[in-house]
């Protein structure tokens, strides 16, 4: 499984944030969160009528992704809510590893920390098998 051992740290606004693998029960959150991200329009690559995210295909990206090696789901939570989250999937070439990874942080939560050290705890992918 790919799996992370969770983690609390403060972030620069001196927030308590707790890093940790995603479970089904996060979807919703994690698609409410998605979707008022994409609707601010920065750095987005679809507008807000393609983000369909539903329940079903959340929990079932998050199964697949921590059942499978090479990839993770984890988010970052704040106060017991999603404040961002990262769906990595390593790559599958023996000489060069490429990695396809999303990352979502709500407005309030940039520039504090928190896209840093969910990229760091994904750095298990340099050894972890495709």
């Amino acid at each position: 499984m790919s799996e992370i051992k969770s983690f609390e740290f403060t972030d620069r606004k001196g927030r308590k944030i707790l890093i940790r693998n995603a479970k089904p029960e996060d979807a919703e959150q994690i698609n409410s969160m998605k979707r008022k991200i994409i609707a601010e329009g920065m750095y987005m690559l679809r507008e807000p009528d393609e983000a369909n995210y539903t329940t079903e295909k959340t929990i079932e990206e998050i199964s697949v992704n921590t059942s499978n090696p090479g990839s993770m789901y984890i988010i970052a939570e704040s106060d017991g809510k999603v404040a961002g989250e990262l769906d990595f999937v390593n790559g599958s070439l023996k000489e060069h590893s490429i990695a396809d990874h999303l990352s979502f942080h709500f407005k309030e939560y940039r520039d504090s920390g928190i896209g840093l050290k969910l990229m760091d705890a994904a750095e298990w992918a340099e050894e972890e098998p495709s």
